[in-house]
């Protein structure tokens, strides 16, 4: 014999996995936040040592291609837009 249904039991289950649900979004959020804020520093360190890393060049008298020319050009190559992204959007803070 089945048991006759019994509406709270459905609404306990639904607010069960609500809160499942909502823990399960909580550590995800939290392992990004840290893996997010790691990134975003290495890349500030990247940018503040851009020019050791990746020098100027002369073209010709009084032409020069700039390091962030360069970068640019590299990151075209890279063919990751997001990562372009977000590497141009940490120079353009770095250097306001």
């Amino acid at each position: 014999m089945t048991e006759p249904y019994n509406a709270g039991d459905r609404q306990d289950s639904n607010i069960t996995d609500a809160f499942r649900r909502e823990c399960s979004v909580r550590r995800a959020l939290e392992v990004l936040s840290v893996k997010h804020r790691r990134m975003e520093a290495d890349l500030q360190q990247f940018v503040h040592h851009l020019k050791l890393l990746v020098p100027g060049i002369e073209l010709a008298p009084g032409e020069r291609l700039s390091e962030f020319e360069i970068l640019e050009e590299a990151l075209d190559r890279l063919n990751d837009d997001a990562f372009s992204e977000l590497l141009l959007r940490i120079l353009e803070r770095a250097y306001r």
